[in-house]
């Protein structure tokens, strides 16, 4: 009768088990369906499947519900125990090593394939100007932070762009697949050394897969890839060192490639430091004999007083405990809290749940070296990203931070692991993290794809973020997104609000008052433009970019003499000015002073080699005045600059200004040319008739 009793008793606390848990994926859908509908900045850590539109949310969000509830149901008859019944006959080396570099090559196609295309927000895109270059590296800024990563972004650089026609994105993309590769194998390692099952390793990766860090692995124009990476090689011997499995080299060496690669991976560092001294028998006393709650205060009092010392002696490292001028983004702000609780449900949805399913109370864990290394780096990690300094940007920077998300889901999923009754690992928790991976990963894949939905996605949650407001740093921030919208994107409507916002806190700052008006030069409103121009140099008397930007607008007004001399003022604050020499020299030929006209077109080539824009009015300054090889030359040394855009109408003028110079042969080339891009070009006819006269 005992023995009846207690299967009874346990069979109910399994049932009670899963009824909770299947609330638990429930609510995980719901909320991502729920920030489909109402995404802000109080729910941008769950709001991706905005970017999808409504209908396929709640067709996709139904059957994803759907899919959880009938696993629910159907749990005792579903079974994955063929997976711990798999057997590989032939475990040579050779054959080992063959099938890890096919799973590496169809990995990195994967990755590759779906990489992130949304190429508008992030240091990774200053990274990616700052190392796609020739010129040698100015080590500056938080530049210092990541050394080994501008010097392998630089190398890998010139190494593809050597033998390959990709262009500078493409080339940075690939180089963060190969990382997200190695990252990859990494969660794998991790999963065989926590798991005691097949079943389990699969509950591991899936859980790990979930969190939107790994986004960071696709291609992500960011400059974190390869910092994760060797830090999850580092976490993987962090493991096996306190399971005495592995010497210390290979801990050190992953942990220090993590660091040098970003310095925000110091925690892994620390966490190298515990491990070491836990293979110490004193220390290890010491540590097993306290509690997680005690490890908990004594962590976050340190970090406290660090951040109280800092907040007193002036310093702005670290988010402040109490509100100061210009920044009440404080500790304990509802947005700072709100950060938090968005950055956990984006980057650790899973780890969120499992974690409040391994509360329970159990003395296996106790003395469990695995389960403490994983507690200790998502303990540092955690405390890092609440109280890193929010000045680095837009939605805590997900981003940089996002690496936490591994560690946190797997010290979870690994407690989760342990604290369950089941006899088996349950096949159907496998399969509902695996719907749940979807929900997460795939709308953030989608809009990440697609860079208008990802700009309009995210301007709506930036405009409420408490960094782009009034009260913090008198709106400064805003100016970096809205340079953003209007240069990067083209979104030149969204980006004025930012611009008129931030001019309207601060009216001593020139900034945004000529970013609004290059606006209104777009908008071809060359009053209000003028207006802007006038009043930002009368602030910064010194700064030659208004002077030229008002020769800019008299010129288009045809008031020439007034734009070149606003232009020769500006080149008088600096003969460098690239925008004033290029204004003059439009101005020069419009007079038809050709030769000093190419003097400053040559100048703005030298200072600018790559630019297509200037290259091509070389060329077309050179046909003007008939000097048919420069001309060719220049129109030639643009086309790899040129952006899709605009290269089928540029080859078109290319074409034409060829046969008006009498190179029938040039024309014929660029005509292919164009041919082959834009086979159904309206122009095509036109251009023949121009070239064989017919």
């Amino acid at each position: 009768m005992g023995k009846n009793n207690k299967k009874k008793k346990r069979a109910e606390n399994q049932n009670q088990s899963d009824v909770y848990l299947l609330i638990g994926f429930l609510s995980l859908i719901l909320l991502h369906i729920l920030g489909g509908f109402w995404h802000s900045f109080f729910s941008w850590g769950f709001s991706h499947w905005a970017s999808i539109p409504n209908t396929i949310t709640l067709i996709i969000g139904s059957m994803s519900i759907l899919s959880v509830l009938s696993l629910y149901f159907f749990r005792n008859k579903l079974s994955l125990n063929f997976i711990d019944q798999l057997q590989f006959s032939n475990k040579s080396k050779p054959v080992t090593v063959l099938f890890s570099v096919l799973i590496s090559l169809i990995l990195g196609f994967v990755l590759y394939t779906f990489r992130s295309q949304a190429f508008v927000y992030g240091d990774g895109y200053s990274m990616l100007d700052f190392c796609s270059t020739n010129q040698p590296l100015e080590i500056i800024d938080q530049h210092k932070l990541q050394l080994l990563a501008l010097y392998w972004h630089q190398f890998t650089f010139k190494t593809f762009s050597s033998f390959t026609s990709f262009n500078k994105e493409e080339i940075f993309a690939l180089t963060n697949v190969l990382g997200g590769i190695i990252g990859l194998w990494g969660i794998y390692k991790i999963s065989v050394v926590l798991s005691r099952s097949r079943k389990e390793r699969l509950f591991f990766i899936i859980i790990s897969l979930s969190s939107a860090s790994i986004i960071l692995f696709f291609g992500y124009i960011e400059n974190y890839t390869w910092a994760t990476s060797f830090m999850l090689w580092s976490l993987y011997y962090s493991i096996r060192y306190t399971q005495r499995t592995c010497r210390i080299f290979p801990l050190l060496f992953f942990s220090f490639l993590a660091f040098a690669f970003h310095m925000i991976t110091l925690p892994a560092l620390v966490t190298v430091l515990f491990v070491i001294l836990y293979r110490k028998d004193s220390f290890k006393k010491f540590i097993d004999n306290l509690k997680r709650f005690h490890l908990v205060i004594i962590v976050l009092v340190g970090s406290l007083s660090i951040l109280l010392f800092a907040q007193l002696k002036g310093l702005s490292t670290f988010v402040p405990i109490w509100a100061i001028p210009k920044n009440n983004y404080s500790l304990f702000a509802l947005s700072h809290l709100s950060d938090i609780f968005n950055l956990l449900l984006l980057i650790a949805p899973l780890g969120l749940l499992f974690f409040f399913f391994s509360l329970k109370k159990n003395n296996a864990l106790k003395n469990d070296s695995t389960e403490k290394v994983l507690f200790v780096i998502s303990l540092l990690t955690f405390l890092s990203a609440c109280f890193i300094d929010p000045h680095l940007g837009m939605m805590r920077d997900f981003d940089l931070f996002s690496f936490y998300g591994i560690p946190l889901t797997l010290w979870s999923g690994y407690r989760f692991s342990r604290v369950i009754t089941y006899k088996q690992f349950p096949s159907w928790i496998i399969i509902a993290s695996l719907v749940i991976l979807l929900v997460h990963v795939v709308p953030n894949l989608y809009e990440k794809n697609h860079p208008n939905i990802a700009v309009e996605h995210l301007d709506k949650i930036l405009w409420e973020d408490p960094h782009y407001q009034n009260e913090y740093q008198d709106a400064f921030r805003g100016l970096s997104w809205g340079y953003i919208l209007r240069n990067n994107s083209e979104q030149y409507d969204l980006s004025e609000k930012y611009f008129t916002r931030s001019a309207n806190s601060n009216n001593l700052d020139p900034l945004p008052l000529y970013n609004l008006g290059v606006y209104y030069i777009e908008k071809n409103q060359l009053d209000s433009a003028r207006h802007y121009f006038h009043k930002g140099k009368n602030l910064s008397i010194l700064d030659p970019k208004f002077l030229s930007k008002l020769a800019e607008i008299e010129f288009l007004e045809n008031n020439i003499s007034l734009a070149e001399k606003y232009s020769r003022e500006s080149l008088a604050l600096d003969s460098n000015h690239i925008h004033a020499l290029s204004t003059l020299g439009i101005i020069l030929r419009t007079q038809n002073k050709h030769d000093e006209a190419l003097k400053y077109f040559s100048k703005v080539n030298d200072l600018k080699p790559n630019d297509y824009m200037f290259l091509l009015r070389l060329g077309v300054q050179f046909s003007e005045i008939k000097i048919a090889d420069s001309a060719i030359f220049y129109m030639d040394k643009s086309l790899p600059y040129l952006p899709p855009s605009v290269k089928h109408n540029i080859l078109g003028s290319y074409v034409s200004i060829s046969i008006s110079l009498n190179r029938k042969e040039d024309a014929i080339r660029y005509f292919n040319q164009l041919k082959a891009i834009a086979p159904n070009s309206l122009i095509l006819k036109k251009l023949e008739k121009e070239i064989y006269g017919q």
